[in-house]
């Protein structure tokens, strides 16, 4: 099976559901930053964020309408899984961008309804067509580096959920709105290794009318946590083991539970196989000096000898 909405094995690193907004210039609020000035995207009573242009003029990097995208410029990531609720009741684009460096260069996935989506290239608009297709965007010029025939439907809610991980990347679309990811909903499956990290954010393009702006709502930036410990393999010094305290009592950078030499004297541990018989003190192992103290400092099975 394929992942629910938030596995077992994540992390939440990062929500945002815009409740807290109610504003007709949302860029440069809170970190989040649009690249197309003329539309500053906005937020509205029923907590979305949206954006209302009806322009496909440009090229990536200018400033113009084709990057019409609204970034959360506060926050890089690498690996992680992006969810995001999107709706649109227009037939023009709607969709994501990650792994973004910059307004010339990112990933661009781009759900079209029907009408306007941008072309490979430098830019430009090509029309017609409901297919959901996924971009990178370097040195301003895009290449397509895969497609699904599925897209959005007008005037339905769709969970989305961008997954990226070192240079994979899968794309889910929950086309029958049930709330969940299955074995149908895996539309975009590919490879590429041009960006490794960067910010994420909502892209709209060719979306002019009021009365059906394209809009996004409740994202979840969620990070592999394979041990289910709650601390993110990217920060855990035991990925395979839960450890929840992440005592790492020799500093080394590896924490106790996997750590075969606990106290960083260079032996490892009976348990692991090795020859320390008390890896909890530095000051005994096979190569310490005996002592009469009523230890084996020396592991050698004697004591005081």
């Amino acid at each position: 099976m394929l992942p629910s909405k938030v596995l077992a094995a994540e992390v939440v690193d990062h929500t945002e559901n815009f409740n807290n907004y109610t504003t007709s210039s949302f860029s440069g609020t809170d970190g989040w930053l649009s690249g197309y000035s003329t539309d500053p995207w906005s937020t509205q009573s029923s907590s979305r964020v949206f954006a209302k242009t009806d322009s496909y003029q440009g090229s990536w990097g200018s400033g113009s309408a084709l990057d019409n995208h609204l970034v959360y410029s506060s926050e890089s990531w690498s690996d992680y899984h992006l969810d995001v609720d999107i709706y649109s009741s227009d037939n023009d684009s709607i969709g994501v961008v990650f792994r973004y460096q910059d307004a010339s260069n990112f990933y661009l996935l781009n759900l079209c309804g029907g009408d306007g989506y941008p072309s490979t290239g430098s830019g430009g608009r090509s029309s017609g067509g409901t297919d959901t297709r996924l971009y990178v965007v370097s040195g301003g010029s895009a290449t397509q580096l895969a497609s699904s025939s599925i897209s959005f439907t007008q005037g339905a809610v769709h969970d989305l959920r961008v997954s990226v991980d070192g240079s994979d990347i899968d794309i889910w679309f929950d086309d029958d709105r049930n709330g969940n990811f299955d074995n149908n909903d895996l539309i975009i499956s590919t490879s590429d290794s041009t960006f490794s990290d960067g910010n994420v954010g909502f892209y709209c393009f060719d979306n002019g009318s009021s009365s059906a702006p394209c809009s996004f709502d409740n994202l979840v930036i969620s990070l592999e946590d394979t041990d289910a410990d709650g601390v993110a393999d990217l920060e855990d010094n035991c990925p395979d083991d839960a450890n929840t305290n992440q005592v790492d009592q020799d500093g080394d950078g590896e924490g106790d539970v996997c750590d075969d030499d606990v106290d960083g004297d260079g032996y490892e541990s009976t348990a692991a196989g090795g020859s320390d018989c008390d890896d909890e003190h530095s000051a005994i192992n096979p190569g310490a000096t005996e002592f009469c103290d009523g230890v084996d400092n020396d592991c050698d099975g004697s004591t005081d000898e």
